[in-house]
């Protein structure tokens, strides 16, 4: 699902409107994954409801491990279970001078999946419109990417008979 290409297009989803699009699509689709918006709000919250596992991005840099953890905190207290939050690295390299360990220790969940920067790739990759998993298989980025997408698949077809309002499949 594609984020609002303006300020004043946003403000027409509110929580219900978002419940009944997903609800929706949920009959149409094995899986659906949503780019939610970094800040909080009551479409958010409502899309995260209905979630049966939010995967949770995050990259070595203070300032996005200090937003992650404002998530977490703010999922505990909505009473989200941990069994439904997944976080993963991206652009992991040693001369962050942060190691994804540490922002493991430091958030309390284990990373399912580590994905190495390469700059020179992506950039490659977009300038020649072709997605690295297709043109680059055995590259690192792209073995960590499938490696990612194969955890996803995993935990999203679990049985979950503590939340049978989920959406079978969804990934946010």
């Amino acid at each position: 699902m594609r984020a609002p290409l303006t300020p004043e297009s946003a403000l027409s989803y509110d929580a219900d409107v978002m419940k009944g699009i997903l609800l929706e699509l949920r009959d149409r689709f094995d899986y659906m994954v949503i780019d939610a918006d970094s800040s909080y709000s009551e479409t958010t919250r409502a899309t995260l409801e209905i979630a049966n596992l939010i995967l949770t991005l995050t990259t070595l840099e203070v300032t996005t491990i200090n937003r992650v953890s404002q998530f977490l905190e703010i999922a505990d207290n909505l009473g989200f279970a941990r069994s439904h939050i997944v976080l993963a690295c991206n652009r992991v390299a040693d001369h962050y001078g942060i190691r994804a360990g540490q922002v493991e220790a430091r958030l309390r969940y284990h990373f399912i999946s580590q994905i190495p920067e390469d700059n020179k790739l992506m950039v490659t990759a977009v300038n020649h419109g072709m997605p690295y998993l297709l043109s680059l298989k055995s590259a690192p980025i792209t073995k960590a990417t499938n490696t990612l997408a194969q955890r996803l698949h995993e935990l999203a077809s679990r049985p979950d008979d503590d939340n049978a309002q989920r959406l079978p499949g969804s990934l946010f």
